[in-house]
């Protein structure tokens, strides 16, 4: 099994660099559902530890309602949008962010292809590095290796991709030691 996490734990100080105000009130906002649910919970426990407000505005079904959702995270002061990667939200992806950046809401994801699609910010697991991993499973099990005692592999390799367009479109400055740290800055 190949596991990349990097839920709320490595998000704490990486959302507050990048767009908490000196006196964090947001509201960070996910759809909740398979996955999801679970890095809420860990979205959750970061935000609490800097005393933070998190909400979770869940997005469901074919007809999901992004205008909607992206209001409620206005209308809540939400000062950043935490894009969670599933299903439902890839299917989605150009109208979450065109409607992110209509909104002037800044978002995160863990994905890279989320970024460039029109998030502001990501930080998640090199997925090239994680379909690797992948396929020396496959490469183990057809050597005979019982799936079983094959041991979890962690992802080991992340990056930061930031997305200075979005970020001029909406108003906000990504701060300089995080584009520094970026692999990747899309202009």
């Amino acid at each position: 099994m190949v596991v990349a996490r990097i839920h709320g734990h490595i998000w704490k100080p990486f959302v507050r660099d990048c767009v908490i105000s000196a006196t964090p009130k947001a509201r960070i906002s996910n759809s909740i559902f398979g996955t999801a649910k679970v890095a809420f919970k860990e979205y959750l426990a970061a935000a609490q530890s800097f005393k933070t407000e998190i909400q979770s505005l869940a997005v469901r079904g074919p007809n999901a309602d992004f205008p909607k959702t992206f209001q409620s995270a206005k209308t809540g002061r939400a000062e950043v949008v935490i894009v969670v990667a599933n299903p439902l939200m890839s299917q989605h992806i150009k109208q979450i962010f065109e409607i992110a950046t209509k909104s002037r809401v800044p978002t995160m994801t863990e994905e890279a292809r989320y970024v460039e699609a029109g998030g502001l910010i990501s930080y998640g697991a090199n997925l090239a590095e994680l379909y690797k991993r992948a396929a020396e499973y496959v490469v183990d099990i057809l050597k005979g290796h019982k799936p079983a005692d094959l041991p979890v592999k962690l992802a080991t390799k992340f990056e930061i991709i930031a997305n200075l367009k979005t970020a001029k479109q909406i108003g906000v400055t990504i701060p300089q030691h995080v584009l520094v740290q970026a692999d990747k800055v899309i202009k």
